[in-house]
């Protein structure tokens, strides 16, 4: 009963964590997003996009879940556990945690993608083109998206941040 909570815990930690990662990608790629979208790409085709890179992403996070999951497993039985408390015991290497951990990693992973995808699909693209800035800091912007005075501002980091030079006297 306390291991199906704390299984539980971890699977909402878990998922919590790469609806995270996912929506801080939407927000990095938003732009090349509605690029793809302005050019043509319907919200069909975004979805499936998304789908398949979470599906990707979600697959490999089981992959890499696998072999360092059954380390550490090993590592609180035989080591944590007779150093802590003083007794060991064998562990059972069966399948099915293996596989219930490949699916857990790729359902969650489809299922956090589902909602940055639809927040994709449902952006108009002119609308994400025209609101992204695609300026760095300390960059001198010239695009028709950022203000005279937020040039102004930029061209004052760049000349209080470079360094100075040799300079010429006459």
């Amino acid at each position: 009963r306390i291991t199906g909570v704390l299984r539980l815990l971890a699977i909402a930690v878990a998922f919590l964590g790469i609806l995270a990662a996912l929506a801080a990608l939407e927000l990095e790629r938003g732009r090349e997003f509605a690029v793809m979208r302005a050019q043509g790409l319907t919200r069909r085709q975004l979805l499936r996009l998304v789908a398949a890179e979470t599906g990707w992403m979600g697959l490999a996070a089981g992959l890499f879940s696998l072999p360092l999951g059954a380390l550490l497993a090993a590592l609180m039985v035989h080591v944590i556990n007779r150093r802590s408390f003083g007794w060991s015991m064998e562990i059972a290497w069966t399948a099915r945690p293996f596989v219930e951990a490949m699916v857990l990693a790729l359902g969650a992973a489809l299922a956090a993608g589902l909602i940055p995808a639809w927040r994709l699909g449902r952006t108009d693209p002119a609308l994400a083109l025209k609101q992204e800035c695609p300026c760095a800091p300390r960059v001198v912007c010239l695009s028709p998206c950022c203000s005279s005075s937020s040039r102004s501002r930029r061209w004052r980091s760049l000349s209080s941040a470079a360094p100075a030079g040799r300079r010429r006297s006459r």
